[in-house]
């Protein structure tokens, strides 16, 4: 069977171009590759390529088009510090003198803060900070394990308080209040706390 495509075929460089811009435009339109083919083939002159030659095109002009526009934000960063820079410098004779003119030194604080956020050297928030430590929150069945676990460890030592010579209200540091049961009726005898289910 004879190929359908015409891949093979050498193209000048404004041809590849013109497929390429062709394959955006209907690809940001939603088209297939498949869908583009055949669009691409009516439009000119039947001439009809692989969709995976398409979505090579695709790529390439959307890899291209990305750089480009990471470029264009680094030169319109630099453009705006360049700017509140040169609004910065000439605030500095209304603060640098023997009466400065507060609303300058104000404005002059919020450039600043601006030109530190636009270069990454500012410091985080403390939103930002609190963010970072706050503790993950546990789950209903960790909390449940948790609790059991402290439970166990409770009647352990409630039942040989003078274990290791720690009073019954203290484990491993950390002090829990033992409640006699109401209901017993001997002497030592301590309620359990329950287990959650």
């Amino acid at each position: 069977m004879a190929n359908q495509y015409s891949s093979e075929m050498p193209l000048k460089k404004e041809d590849i171009e013109t497929r390429r811009f062709f394959v955006m435009q209907k690809r940001n339109l939603g088209f297939t590759y498949e869908e583009i083919a055949e669009a691409y083939a009516s439009e000119h002159g039947g001439r009809r390529f692989a969709p995976s030659m398409l979505a090579e095109d695709f790529r390439i002009i959307m890899s291209a088009r990305a750089k480009e526009l990471h470029e264009e934000t680094d030169h319109l960063r630099a453009s705006q510090i360049y700017r509140l820079q040169l609004a910065a410098k000439r605030l500095m004779p209304l603060v640098d003198r023997e009466v400065p003119s507060l609303e300058a030194m104000e404005t002059l604080i919020k450039l600043e803060a601006r030109i530190a956020r636009l270069l990454g050297t500012d410091m985080p928030s403390k939103s930002e900070v609190d963010d970072k430590r706050r503790k993950p929150e546990l789950t209903s069945e960790q909390v449940k394990a948790r609790f059991n676990e402290l439970s166990e460890r409770v009647a352990a030592r409630l039942a040989a308080p003078a274990q290791e010579g720690l009073p019954g209200n203290v484990i491993a540091g950390e002090l829990c209040e033992a409640s006699v049961s109401e209901e017993a009726t001997q002497p030592g005898e301590v309620s359990t706390p329950h287990p959650i289910e």
